[in-house]
């Protein structure tokens, strides 16, 4: 396999020339003749190959990717073996093993050093003496980095460095340049790449060492251009199909997301969001699997390419049709894509992308349209449907030449609760990346109905800092529900000038359920201070300030006590805000008739054993104010029933 590919593709001109030493990392030379591989002492390995043509096309960038990574091989031989039965991710170039360790692990333990049966090496640690495998070694304390391992295989004898990790580790062996050169020529074209997975908890196929072929590329419309890149992969057989995996315990997919989170210093803020967002936003209609929720999964990882340190990520599914639980598109007698379930992602801000207006001359014959994107159905441009999306626009938009009476028919296109819990986000995190950008719309099923679900998604600008990662911790011109917040999205605009429906009440009945559990100062300074003990125990933090120093914070824990601060004054405002407006529903009246009686308990029963219910007004069936749905509410109904 090649290491690197260096150099840039000409402007394809009549010939090319690429010059390949073996077996030191991949160099391309071009010249306008031909292409030439040979060793590091001219001496030719491969035949002269002349690539004639007015013009290469993408199809050749991949064929010499392909080429080079077939015929490159190894500048090194890295030795394998396991500690504690998982294996040790070996950097031959720099002389560094990386030890995954199961995530409780003390910091004094007992190595046990085991190889496969047909290899014979021998161990000692530090200065020690040495040892024939299987061997027990006692790791004082693993978080001190002070630690190496000297293996002798044969006469030849090499001094390891040892670093050990409580994170999984995601191995991705592919050219970083030839991933570069292949998004400079098509960002959606993916080259063929090995994936390894090493974890201790063996959550991806019971195996602590997992392995398959995939297709990568560098992701990301604007994260694509920071030093760091975010990677997508897909996996993939040997006939280049794909193939879905319960990658870490997560949802069986093919598709799945490494972020590398370049513009959060503290590297957690999407995933707290995101966390935070799913305990509180839930689908508000049938499941088909515990995996499927209103945003993505995910788990931190550290990142290895070519088995070479890449730093801190974090591995997560994706915002898709199987996530949201979007019936699928069905077959049309004539071979044609009739859509139901409907997932449109907006892209950048836009009358249309507020919910305002569009252009009416816009072409809908693509899967963009008026900065909006189309990512299901996404087949070709013949399922383009952005009819859905305009009536829905047309219905919610505040602008007065569109301006539709809305009371009536609010719940025919609105999930409210769902709609509450957007606004409630963005004002609380002064969200303003995801005013109508960074978020997905979908329709579970438009040829039932047309209720528009909001997702978020993206949400590294929280918590003080803009989406460039400049902090604004102490900017009073930024609050919850300023003008900026709510004059920008249409729709929510209306709804607060209007309070059509009772929407303020909504938003008062929605942060009473939760102002004091998930949104609570306390709360979400305990999800980010346990991320922040993940990471700075497992020694990834470290790992990723010594790479990408120039943009992850000098002082994590002085970066999550502004964060924590921040929100603090946040809720404080929010607070005072939603505090003015009535409650709109009765405590314990979960079928929202208007008596709180013992159907009022059957439907919360019935709620919990299925996990969903028609008509069921969760702010209401959470009687005590806990933020969870459970037979303690069934209680306080009794009682009140009971005491009336």
């Amino acid at each position: 396999m090649c290491d690197s590919v260096s150099g840039v593709f000409p402007h394809w001109g009549e010939n090319l020339i690429v010059e390949e030493k073996i077996p030191t990392p991949a160099k391309i030379l071009i010249s306008e003749e031909n292409m030439i591989i040979h060793n590091e002492n001219n001496t030719d390995v491969f035949k002269m190959i002349s690539i004639v043509g007015k013009r290469l096309k993408a199809v050749m960038v991949l064929l010499i990717i392909l080429f080079l990574q077939q015929t490159v091989i190894a500048n090194a031989q890295a030795p394998e073996f396991m500690i504690n039965d998982v294996p040790v991710l070996v950097d031959a170039e720099s002389n560094i093993l990386y030890v995954s360790l199961l995530p409780d692990t003390e910091k004094s333990f007992k190595a046990i050093v085991t190889t496969k049966d047909s290899l014979t090496m021998q161990f000692a640690l530090d200065n020690g003496s040495w040892h024939n495998a299987p061997q027990k070694f006692n790791i004082e304390n693993w978080q001190d980095g002070n630690y190496t391992m000297r293996i002798k295989s044969g006469k030849k004898e090499t001094v390891y460095t040892l670093v050990f990790s409580t994170l999984p580790f995601v191995n991705i062996d592919v050219s970083m340049t030839a991933l570069r050169n292949a998004h400079d020529e098509d960002a959606s074209m993916k080259i063929p790449a090995e994936l390894r997975v090493i974890d201790p908890l063996a959550r991806t196929a019971g195996t602590t060492d997992y392995r398959h072929h995939i297709a990568t590329r560098i992701r990301g419309q604007h994260s694509s251009e920071f030093k760091k890149k975010p990677f997508g992969i897909e996996l993939r057989d040997s006939a280049e199909e794909t193939v879905d995996e319960h990658m870490f315990g997560l949802r069986n997919d093919d598709d799945w997301v490494l972020d590398a989170m370049w513009v959060d210093p503290a590297r957690m803020r999407n995933r707290t969001m995101t966390d935070l967002w799913n305990s509180v936003s839930d689908l508000p209609y049938e499941k088909d699997n515990e995996y499927q929720a209103n945003g993505s999964s995910g788990l931190f990882v550290e990142v290895f390419v070519k088995n070479k340190y890449y730093g801190l990520y974090c591995f997560t599914d994706k915002i898709d049709r199987k996530k949201l639980n979007l019936k699928k598109s069905q077959a049309g007698d004539d071979d044609t894509i009739i859509p139901r379930g409907l997932l449109y992602r907006g892209r950048k801000y836009n009358e249309a992308t507020v919910l305002r207006s569009y252009d009416e001359n816009a072409s809908e014959d693509t899967l963009r349209w008026c900065d909006w994107l189309q990512e299901y159905p996404d087949d070709n441009n013949a399922v383009a449907t952005w009819q859905p999306l305009k009536d829905f626009i047309d219905v919610v938009s505040d602008d007065p030449k569109v301006y539709h009476q809305l009371s009536e028919e609010y719940l025919e296109w609105l999930y409210p609760e769902n709609l509450a819990d957007y606004f409630l986000f963005v004002n609380a995190f002064y969200l303003k990346e995801n005013t109508m950008k960074n978020y997905f719309l979908s329709f579970v099923n438009i040829k039932k109905q047309h209720r528009a679900l909001f997702t978020l998604w993206d949400m590294d600008a929280s918590f003080g800092r803009k989406g460039d990662s400049t902090p604004f911790f102490d900017d009073s011109t930024r609050y919850a529900f300023d003008e900026t917040l709510t004059k920008r999205i249409g729709l929510t605009n209306r709804l607060m000038e209007d309070n059509t429906f009772h929407f303020k009440s909504i938003l008062h009945d929605r942060w009473e359920s939760v102002k004091n559990n998930q949104l609570s100062v306390s709360n979400v300074e305990k999800t980010l201070r346990t991320y922040a003990k993940l990471l700075t125990k497992s020694g990834a933090f470290a790992r990723e300030q010594a790479k990408w120093g120039e943009s992850a914070a000098p002082d994590l824990d002085a970066e999550i006590d502004q964060m924590v601060n921040w929100y603090a004054r946040q809720w404080d405002m929010v607070e005072k805000k939603l505090k003015k407006y009535p409650r709109i529903y009765t405590l314990g009246d979960a079928n929202n008739d208007g008596d709180v009686d013992v159907t009022d308990i059957a439907m919360i029963a019935a709620y919990i054993l299925d996990g969903t219910i028609d008509g069921l007004t969760k702010t209401a069936a959470d009687s005590n104010l806990d933020g969870i749905i459970n037979v303690m509410d069934i209680s306080t109904v009794a009682a009140s029933i009971l005491d009336e």
